[in-house]
Order: C-alpha cells, then structure tokens, then sequence
C-alpha cells in the first residue's frame, strides 16, 4: 500500500498553490482564493466575503462551488506530486454540491486527505498505466457547521509516450 505522503513535505508544496492558481484558475485567482493552510485536516484556502458576495449580502454558490473545487484539486495536485505522478493529467468528473447554509462572513474551504488505501489504489491504477480515480471532499463551514459540501470525483491518467492523456 502507498500511504499518503506526510504531512510535513505536502506543507513544503503547499505554497506554490498560490502561484498556480493565480496562473491557471482565473476563476479562483478573481474569488481571491489564497492558500490558509495545510494540516492534518486537509488543505484549506481562504476566501473573502467582499468579492464572493450576492446580492443578499452572502456567500454566491458559484464562489463556495469554485473555492470548494479548488481546494480539492488543490490537495489531489500536490498529494499527485509528492507522489512523484506530476505527469498525470487530473480532472474533475463529477462534483456534487450541497448548499446547506447562508455564508455571511470570509470563509475557508477545507479539502479532507483521502484515506490512505484510497490514495493507494488511485495510484496504484496512475503508475500502472491506467486511469486513477479519488474521491475528496471539501466543506465551508459557518459558525462551525457545516454550510456547503462538494463530493468531487477526480480521474487521472499519465500520458503514453508520444500521446495525450485525457483523463
């Protein structure tokens, strides 16, 4: 079995997080998304109130569907990369939202690590050669319950020599 990587090198990747999704999730970079932390938890990023907002003064879905997203992908990138499976192309295949209470303050997206024999098996399949699959959820709480959760599945694959790799 592959145990998930410690926490301790994922916290060293971590901050690159930032960089990547100023460069690459325009969506998120506009939410100002920002990387808050990493711990035993999962990872979290931070997001305000100020720009995320509706017209009701809460938080808008779409912003928790985006910061609940990339928290997610966020911790499959780098569990992917102290994997040394950088290559793998990961995508997001289904997500499903549950939208269970107003957000009237910043918030944090907290994506949980999958379990260890989950993560095995996702890697397992990605060094292989074949498509990897990993569920992650990442919730929004306020006031300490919960007030959004999205149930992502996420595929990967890594690309054949000379080919592509859609996941």
């Amino acid at each position: 079995m592959t145990p998930l990587p410690d926490l301790a090198r994922l916290t060293e990747l971590a901050p690159g997080l930032d960089a990547f999704i100023a460069e690459h999730l325009p969506l998120a970079h506009a939410a100002r998304l920002r990387l808050a932390r990493v711990d035993a938890d999962g990872l979290v990023l931070s997001a305000p109130l100020a720009c995320n907002s509706n017209h009701h003064g809460t938080a808008f879905g779409g912003s928790l569907y985006v910061a609940g997203l990339a928290a997610a992908w966020g911790l499959v990138h780098l569990l992917q990369q102290l994997a040394g499976l950088n290559d793998a192309a990961l995508v997001v295949g289904e997500a499903r939202a549950r939208y269970l209470r107003p957000v009237t303050q910043d918030f944090e997206a907290v994506a949980t690590l999958p379990s260890p024999s989950a993560f095995s098996g996702f890697a397992q399949a990605l060094r292989s050669g074949q498509k990897g699959e990993l569920n992650v959820t990442a919730r929004v709480f306020q006031s300490g319950k919960p007030a959004f959760e999205l149930g992502c599945n996420f595929a990967a694959r890594v690309p054949r020599p000379g080919g592509s790799s859609p996941a």
